[in-house]
């Protein structure tokens, strides 16, 4: 929550919402850098058989250490999942 006085000079408000908007961001980024290490260890904790079972092989769980921070690791494994062809 951003509190602005209204005796503050104008600059100093819009400072003052860039800011809020940074530190929004920020947090953004991190619950998704957390919500990703949450999903790693998940999916790390099943067998190599269930892993097979939904088209993934402990490859693509790295994998998912290496993707840039604004992407959406549950999709990109979601896809690679999909690629693979369902006899294995």
């Amino acid at each position: 929550m951003t509190f602005v006085s209204q005796t503050a000079p104008l600059s100093q408000t819009r400072m003052t919402e860039m800011f809020a908007g940074l530190i929004e961001a920020t947090a953004a980024m991190v619950r998704k850098f957390i919500d990703r290490q949450n999903m790693k260890a998940s999916l790390e904790k099943l067998s190599d058989k269930h892993l097979r079972d939904i088209g993934l092989t402990r490859n693509d769980l790295s994998a998912i250490s290496h993707t840039p921070l604004p992407s959406n690791g549950a999709l990109e494994l979601s896809n690679t999942s999909k690629s693979r062809a369902g006899n294995w």
